[in-house]
């Protein structure tokens, strides 16, 4: 039964079965491996881009919230040091400091 569904199948008579004669009896191609591949690291970049987009918002209303506006935030909750430069180190201190808990990676991330 098998080898008549095979020699059905096998309309140019090779003894294989080729991806445009599977699709002669109406079987649909399966998506390629590196196709899916590259759709997972899409989804993950978009992923990590919609984290991002969502936890720099958090962050800047935090600061609107908690010093009224960003260059008020930066010269007295951020920039401790006060040399006009911010480090993650130096981030991660003055968020803990004025009492930011949100995912301090991702903000960096998403200001870098």
């Amino acid at each position: 039964k098998i080898e008549a569904l095979f020699r059905m199948f096998d309309i140019g008579g090779e003894q294989d079965l080729s991806m445009d004669e599977i699709e002669l009896v109406g079987l649909p191609r399966r998506v390629a491996e590196q196709s899916k591949a590259v759709n997972h690291r899409e989804i993950s970049k978009k992923r990590e881009e919609e984290a991002c987009r969502v936890a720099l918002s958090d962050f800047l209303a935090y600061l609107h919230r908690n010093f009224s506006s960003l260059v008020h935030a930066w010269r007295v909750g951020l920039d401790s040091d006060g040399d006009g430069r911010l480090r993650f180190q130096e981030f991660c201190n003055s968020c803990k400091a004025i009492g930011y808990r949100g995912r301090l990676r991702t903000v960096w991330r998403a200001l870098d």
